[in-house]
């Protein structure tokens, strides 16, 4: 939200302030009902799946720096470390990421038929995140100018980055909306 509205280095208070601007607004779509909760998750949804998917695929077919091996190279990890724990965290992301959606559960009183409707909706919302997000992992991977100076730290936001030497510096805002 800073960077969206041009504060480039926020201060602790308007870190606080844009924290709860945000709140505010997710307390007010709440407080306005389910239906206004349901359109909101809906449009964010389909922001995410027509961005992650189309970025996605448009880095890979057309702004790849990277060869496809480096989705299984681990030549550039850095000398005295291990590539163990980089994995696990990585997987623990991607599960948090994708589990995440089991909360669907908590909304089963909501639901008509919710013996039948909502395992169906955690498992296919897995999936589909799970592809989602795999075709936009690959695609930030191989857009990557640089990727010796993600893995050692030098990049601090290597997602923008990817994007934004892709498209160029007008996608950034857009990016960082969806």
């Amino acid at each position: 939200l800073a960077e969206l509205v041009g504060v480039s280095s926020p201060t602790t208070a308007q870190h606080i302030l844009f924290a709860l601007i945000v709140m505010a607004c997710f307390t007010a779509v709440n407080v306005i009902g389910l239906q206004m909760l349901r359109f909101t998750v809906n449009i964010g949804i389909a922001c995410e799946l027509v961005a992650s998917v189309g970025v996605g695929i448009a880095l890979i077919l057309g702004f790849r720096h990277q060869s496809p091996h480096i989705l299984v190279d681990t030549s550039l990890v850095p000398a005295g470390t291990h590539f163990g724990p980089a994995f696990i965290a990585a997987l623990a992301v991607a599960g948090w990421v994708l589990l995440g959606f089991d909360a669907c559960g908590a909304l089963a009183e909501e639901t008509r038929d919710a013996a039948r409707k909502v395992p169906r909706a955690i498992v296919l919302s897995i999936i589909s995140v799970g592809i989602v997000d795999i075709i936009a992992a690959i695609g930030l991977m191989l857009a990557t100018p640089n990727i010796g100076a993600v893995i050692n730290g030098q990049v601090p936001d290597p997602v923008s980055n990817a994007v934004t030497s892709a498209f160029g510096g007008w996608a950034q805002k857009p990016f960082l909306a969806i």
